[in-house]
């Protein structure tokens, strides 16, 4: 029985070494935005003491998106000083992210929620888009007369 528990405690530990050594394998610039994007989502899960921490689901996905992505300053600002708030591709990039730590945790056991990206997520991004689009398309017919 205990050589039972130790080979699937060393099946486990192979799996564990190959996802953290595939993430570490990544591009660099991948690498630092999802590192840094869930670094931010899981201060945010700790800050808002879930009972089930920081384990990714839909629900956690949406709210964290609707509360610190969406209509927040871009940390860059316009040549003119002027900062314009985050696009659709930085949210995109969020999603990404948050989605790539759901399915390490899957990978790990850790999590067994459904897939974050829901009809709802879905469905904030595309406003997300379109909202961009229009004010996209305003600034355009202003900038032309």
């Amino acid at each position: 029985m205990m050589e039972r528990a130790h080979l699937t405690y060393e099946l486990e530990e192979s799996e564990r070494r190959t996802i953290q050594e595939a993430t570490v394998l990544r591009p660099g610039g991948t690498r630092n935005a999802y590192v840094a994007k869930q670094a931010e989502f899981k201060q945010w899960c700790i800050h808002k003491e879930y009972i089930v921490g920081c384990t990714v689901t839909a629900s956690k996905l949406y709210f964290f998106l609707e509360q610190e992505v969406i209509g927040r300053k871009s940390r860059k600002r316009l040549k003119s000083g002027e900062q314009r708030v985050v696009g659709s591709a930085t949210v995109d990039l969020y999603m990404a992210a948050i989605v790539d730590l759901y399915q390490q945790q899957v990978s790990l056991k850790e999590n067994s929620n459904s897939h974050p990206r829901s009809d709802v997520v879905t469905k904030l991004f595309q406003v997300v888009r379109l909202g961009n689009d229009c004010r996209r398309k305003k600034t355009n017919q202003f900038g032309k007369r």
